[in-house]
């Protein structure tokens, strides 16, 4: 089945890379006429790039004729344009200027997981330093000081970006990433990743597999996608995203927001003083609430553990779903006597005291038994 992959190299106008694998879509429309329809002009096939500043329009033809990969195979297919922050029109023609596509006469390409390949196309942005493409042996690619664009392809690779925003995707098997300097974008792909942002404000996605994705110094996003991840934000404010599978979050140092998604996961916000959001979602979680962090458990049966110094946080910790019919709370203590505690209610919440110093506030709790209350040495 011939589609839009394997297009490798085809340097057809200047600054705009198609990834059939990323997995999301950014920049792309999608509508009605899909890239390999017939155009009513000549039949040929069109793909548009629409410049987003000028407007004018691109004219891909023959896609659906080049031979290139299977839908089965990997690729990439390279648009180029000289604008900065150009989109890609898979449309229907409904401008004026433009003739209509209309449905060609067989559907787009349909990939292994039932989609077409319109569903799996990421625009991104042109890089200006080196352009590397692996195979299916497992190799090592090392970037420049600019900004390079490098992908694995299959094998088990290691891929180190070097200075520069860098854009690096391991896709198919156990690949190492390093995006190093820079505000880089990193995608493990197909297989069990190890991921590393370095210095920058860094982008992580692991996508399937059981992947370790590492964020280093600067505000970072972690996505770990399916499989069982494993996620540290390190320094920075960062923003981590388990996705499927049961997952470990941990936000480090900083102001992070973390959200685990389905699956049971694990949630940690760093030891520090600072304020983190943690949100379980669906699945039964832990929390770890560290001094002054907010908890969301989300739907199933959570476990939030606060530690008995968190009084001590100039904001206090608060968990805002407490539900003492299914959710448990255990308190963490140093040493081998537990510390007493004891309960208030103020404003509908219940406020958790150990030792005379609040630790949690249960929001919407009234009636608590803190009988119920586990003590874990630690």
């Amino acid at each position: 089945m011939i589609g839009m992959l394997g297009l490798l190299g085809m340097a057809l106008i200047g600054g705009l890379l198609l990834d059939p694998f990323a997995g999301r879509t950014d920049a792309a429309q999608d509508s009605d006429g899909a890239i390999g329809s017939p155009d009513e002009e000549d039949g040929a096939p069109k793909a548009m790039l629409e410049d987003s500043v000028g407007g004018e329009v691109v004219r891909v033809p023959d896609l659906w004729d080049v031979e290139a990969a299977s839908a089965e195979g990997e690729g990439t297919v390279v648009l180029r344009s000289s604008q900065e922050d150009p989109v890609l029109d898979l449309g229907s023609g409904a401008q004026e200027d433009r003739p209509e596509v209309p449905a060609p006469a067989s559907e787009p390409p349909i990939l292994p997981d039932g989609t077409d390949v319109t569903d799996h196309v990421r625009v991104i942005p042109q890089k200006s330093g080196t352009w590397i493409a692996g195979t299916s042996a497992d190799e090592t690619f090392e970037g420049t000081d600019e900004d390079d664009a490098i992908f694995g392809a299959g094998g088990a690779d290691t891929i180190l970006g070097g200075a520069g925003g860098d854009y690096l995707h391991g896709e198919d098997g156990a690949d190492s990433l390093e995006g190093g300097a820079g505000d880089d974008t990193l995608h493990g792909g197909r297989g069990t990743d190890l991921i590393g942002g370095g210095a920058g404000n860094d982008e992580l996605y692991g996508h399937s597999g059981d992947d370790s994705l590492e964020g280093g110094e600067g505000d970072d996003r972690l996505v770990g996608g399916e499989g069982d991840d494993s996620l540290n934000g390190g320094a920075g404010n960062d923003t981590l995203e388990g996705g499927l599978g049961h997952d470990r979050l941990d936000g480090g140092a900083g102001a992070d927001t973390l959200m685990g998604g389905a699956g049971n996961d694990t949630l940690s916000g760093g030891e520090d003083d600072v304020l983190d959001w943690l949100n379980g979602g669906a699945g039964d979680d832990t929390i770890l609430l560290g001094p002054g962090d907010v908890a969301t458990g989300g739907g199933g049966a959570d476990l939030f553990i606060a530690a008995s110094d968190n009084g001590a946080a100039e904001t206090e910790t608060r968990v805002t779903d407490f539900d003492p019919e299914q959710d448990a709370l255990e308190i963490l203590h140093p040493g081998d006597t537990p510390p007493e505690l004891t309960t208030a209610e103020e404003d509908g919440d219940t406020l958790l005291y150990a030792d005379g110093a609040m630790i949690v506030r249960l929001s919407g709790v009234t009636g608590f038994d803190a009988g119920t209350v586990r003590f874990v040495q630690g």
